[in-house]
């Protein structure tokens, strides 16, 4: 019998990269990509959690197995997100002791709609779905598991752009309207190079010594994409963040690495050097395409291909 469903969406960070640890302003995007779950519950002698996942394409990626009501493991085709997933159900239970019922299995299905190599969101999908189903608060089951910002977990149960803040250590988001008039020039590039947004998130807490002008400087650029009435002025502040970025963290502009010679502006999106990036480009997508083939690059994006509005 099934008893639970949701669907959750992936997330782009286009603007506060980093600095919204501290209280930037941030301009986030849910996409039109998710990650669904799904549970049923049985009755059942040996009662069991049967923890599965499916990637895009449908196939199985994830088999764990528990033993219920102790949430001993008995079975993981991989350890690290075995303990992963240990850890995080420990905690729902610890807050909801009866969110398994005496006598019965579980099933719980997770299917993703984007590549799980794209940083998309598949650990947040994951976590705001779970905290769904048990009740719980989405922010405080992600504290207490994989940490960050949360502006992912505001992105999943989103159904447009959002403009997001923590004030006071509280998440705050509240939905916006990003869809410039010139968004056909607008694309997002797959670089391949799949990053650990908490390697990330401790190189910029060593590097980076936070103050409030500097703060205030990422939330300005926020409101200045936001108010872009052209492409000109939307690039003038593309390359302000990436750059301003990149002195903080000491690390090079992914155009100089990778786009010197092309007739476009790009910009790092979350955790810099493997995720995605934005990039604008005035010609036929077609052209964009050939380039960023010739270069490597695979998997583009057009803005109403990934961005949920």
């Amino acid at each position: 019998m099934e008893i639970f469903r949701s669907l959750a969406r992936g997330k782009l960070l286009i603007t506060g990269e980093y600095f919204v640890l501290d209280g930037a302003k941030a301009l986030a995007c849910p996409c039109i990509y998710g990650q669904e779950m799904w549970i049923e519950k049985k009755p059942s002698e040996q009662a069991q959690l049967k923890w599965t996942g499916l990637d895009h394409q449908g196939e199985k990626w994830l088999d764990i197995r528990f033993n219920l009501p102790d949430l001993s493991l008995s079975k993981a085709s991989q350890k690290e997100h075995a303990e992963a997933l240990s850890k995080i159900l420990k905690y729902i239970t610890n807050k909801q002791p009866l969110l398994f019922e005496k006598g019965h299995s579980y099933s719980v299905c997770n299917q993703l709609e984007f590549d799980r190599q794209f940083g998309l969101g598949s650990s947040s999908t994951l976590l705001y779905n779970t905290a769904k189903w048990a009740g719980l608060d989405p922010y405080d089951l992600s504290e207490n598991s994989f940490g960050g910002s949360g502006y992912d977990i505001a992105c999943a149960g989103a159904e447009q752009p959002i403009l997001y803040q923590i004030k006071n250590k509280i998440p705050q988001s509240s939905p916006v309207g990003f869809k410039p008039t010139f968004h056909q020039h607008i694309y997002f590039l797959y670089l391949g190079k799949k990053q650990n947004s908490r390697d990330g998130i401790k190189r910029y807490k060593e590097m980076t010594k936070v103050s409030e002008e500097k703060i205030n400087y990422i939330s300005s650029l926020t409101d200045e994409m936001l108010k872009a009435s052209d492409l000109k002025i939307f690039e003038e502040v593309m390359q302000a963040h990436e750059s301003y970025i990149a002195e903080n963290l000491k690390l090079p502009k992914v155009k100089d690495v990778y786009f010197k010679d092309l007739p476009c502006e790009v910009k790092s999106l979350g955790a810099w050097g493997g995720d995605f990036v934005m990039m604008t480009f005035k010609g036929p997508k077609e052209d964009l395409i050939k380039e960023t083939q010739k270069k490597g690059f695979t998997q583009l994006f057009s803005f109403d291909e990934i961005i949920k509005t």
